[in-house]
């Protein structure tokens, strides 16, 4: 399997240096393009998917290795992946946004080898990898103890969650070819085959497939192998994995013509959720997201904050020193089989300094702390790809790689149970400011890092579209910041200017007071866009912010929850002890000033209306999440 990498890595790197050589030529021939065309100047230079395709047929054949572990219709895979990122450079976006010009990738970051279609029409024609067997024929080869010999696989839907369908082996062994000689012909436990290269001498490549062998993963499962005529395309991807032989684990993304499977529980919540005739406003922030809805006549007003608990902060603090220690020990190693490329620290040129001033041999250091060599021009001496590196640092750095995708997968995860529980509560017809969040990452680094308001934006988005397929609603729209400015005005119409600093709006014109971004997902409830694809013909509905600011009994409760700085630890004067003032200090990274810390919520106040109807959602850890339901995953052994 290595091999075969290495293979479509090499033929993938020419590819790319030639596509990289092509655009230069290309951006460079301006005159040319002003005069004959920018499409004709690219089909003189070769920037064609035909001109690729052709470049790596003629790669395969002239070099006998490769011919060896790739097929021609992988190489032209190969190609069409190439292109795809050269046109990205060449023709700009619907948004008139180019991508950056192809270079040549690095072998750590080759992860996918592209597999061809099913062809649909034409009986047995599946090039490059293909599928063989049934999930029936599975079923049968590594059948659960705890199954009947006669459980069929709907039979196997029934086991309780906390069993298993399947026992698999730790080893799997894969299965044998038909005695026709024809993979088609197989019905057993199901197999991952590539016939290899024109000039292969070991013959078809035969992997074992591995199945969630989880009675909770079973209907998810059996819901897109069931049926082969659905198969469509196979694609062969590695991932680091440091506990693994040879520091990688290989698994096969099916890609099937069927409709993304939904759990039955998901299905009811999203049906419940699209019955509700409410109006959602969402205020993102760089720490938390404020959702506040309205049912359709204006009342009902109820309100959900997301935000990272107590827990959660010292889980990412935590996270996050163990992520600085294993840099440093990695920086360490780089510097001990490096020493010729860094400098000496001034602390050990002083101490060389006091040794030979003393008449002491000098002293060999192992670790050089100093900087990294420079040029005349401020560049290293030498690149860092050309480092050697030991076994332990590259370890440890999948190691690194590893723990970043998993913090990842369970962000997302999390990002979908919020979002999950958020249109639950206050339906799929929401409005959402369209700020940048990169902007918001340029100044906000670590507070955007942590609480990921993109992310959940993202998830909301794709969860409110899952509903409103449902019913009537629109799902998540996004208004322009520029002719709502919701932050500074107040349901009442009356504009009230904040900076980012005060964090409570107090309108003089209605008396309303209450939680800033409270008072602006209010507002955005109540934005109408007149075109869903354009954010910028949103406009406020003031006429019916107003009715639902004198028909709404409770709205004043529920906007008015405002924060208050902490007791903070007590300081001795000489009357005596005396609680410490809220000090002032620089949240993270803002530009507007000093602003008063992230503090937790004042208890509530006694009012007359109605207690807030949904409490405040925490964005705790939800385990570790399923990859899309349009793509079934399975791990292949190598």
């Amino acid at each position: 399997m290595v091999q075969r990498y290495r293979a479509a890595f090499s033929l993938r790197r020419a590819l790319q240096r030639q596509a990289a050589r092509r655009c230069r030529a290309a951006t460079a021939a301006s005159h040319a393009r002003a005069g004959r065309g920018a499409a004709t100047v690219r089909e003189e230079l070769g920037l064609t998917r035909e001109a690729f395709e052709q470049a790596a047929s003629r790669h395969l054949e002239r070099s006998r290795h490769l011919a060896h572990h790739l097929s021609k219709a992988l190489a032209m895979h190969s190609a069409d992946a190439v292109w795809t990122a050269a046109a990205r450079h060449l023709v700009p976006d619907a948004r008139g946004q180019r991508a950056g010009p192809p270079s040549p990738g690095r072998w750590w970051t080759f992860q996918t080898l592209p597999g061809r279609a099913c062809s649909h029409t034409i009986a047995h024609k599946w090039e490059t990898f293909r599928l063989v067997g049934t999930l029936a024929g599975h079923l049968d080869r590594y059948r659960s103890p705890s199954l009947s010999a006669v459980a069929t696989v709907g039979d196997a839907g029934g086991v309780p969650r906390g069993g298993s369908v399947l026992a698999q082996p730790r080893h799997l062994q894969a299965p044998t070819a038909p005695r026709s000689g024809s993979w088609w012909e197989h019905r057993g436990a199901l197999a991952v085959v590539f016939a290899g290269g024109p000039a292969a001498r070991a013959g078809d490549l035969v992997l074992p497939v591995r199945l969630p062998a989880g009675a909770g993963a079973w209907a998810h499962t059996a819901h897109h192998l069931t049926d082969p005529g659905a198969w469509h395309k196979l694609d062969l991807v590695r991932t680091r994995a440091p506990g693994q032989r040879g520091g990688w684990r290989y698994a096969a993304h099916l890609l099937v013509l069927a409709p993304p499977y939904v759990a039955p529980p998901t299905a009811a919540r999203r049906a419940a959720a699209a019955q509700l005739d409410r109006r959602a406003g969402v205020d993102v922030n760089v720490s938390n997201v404020t959702v506040v809805s309205f049912a359709a006549a204006g009342t009902d007003g109820r309100r959900t904050v997301v935000t990272l608990d107590q827990g959660e902060r010292q889980r990412l603090a935590a996270a996050a020193d163990r992520a600085r220690r294993q840099a440093r020990a990695l920086d360490r190693s780089r510097r001990a089989t490096n020493r010729a490329q860094y400098a000496w620290s001034r602390a050990q040129e002083r101490r060389a300094a006091r040794r030979a001033a003393a008449g002491l041999r000098p002293v060999t250091v192992s670790l050089p702390r100093g900087p990294r060599r420079p040029t005349a021009a401020g560049v290293p001496e030498q690149a860092y790809r050309r480092d050697a590196c030991s076994a332990a640092y590259r370890h440890g750095r999948a190691r690194l790689s590893v723990a970043a995708a998993a913090r990842t997968r369970a962000s997302q995860a999390r990002a979908r149970q919020v979002a999950a529980d958020l249109v639950a509560t206050h339906g799929a017809r929401a409005v959402v400011e369209a700020a940048d969040v990169g902007v918001w990452a340029r100044r906000w680094g670590r507070g955007v890092a942590a609480f990921t308001p993109g992310r959940l934006v993202r998830a909301l988005a794709a969860e409110a579209a899952a509903v409103a397929r449902l019913g009537a609603a629109p799902g998540l729209v996004r208004a322009a910041t520029r002719p709502t400015a919701c932050s500074q005005h107040c349901l009442c119409g009356a504009r009230v200017p904040k900076t980012l600093a005060d964090r409570v709006h107090r309108c003089p014109a209605c008396g309303l007071t209450g939680d800033r971004d409270a008072v602006a997902a209010a507002v955005l409830a109540f934005v109408t866009v007149t075109d869903p694809a354009d954010p910028g013909t949103a406009r406020v509905d003031v006429p019916a912010a107003r009715q639902a600011l004198a028909d709404c009994p409770g709205l004043h409760a529920v906007l008015s929850e405002s924060r208050a700085a902490p007791l903070g630890r007590r300081r001795r004067r000489p009357g005596g002890w005396a609680p410490a003032s809220a000090r002032r200090r620089r949240a993270a990274r803002r530009t507007a000033g000093s602003v008063r810390p992230t503090i937790p919520d004042e208890p509530p106040r006694p009012h007359h209306g109605p207690p807030e109807t949904t409490p405040r959602a925490s964005a705790g850890h939800a385990g570790r999440g399923r990859d899309p339901v349009h793509r079934q995953d399975f791990w292949p052994r190598a």
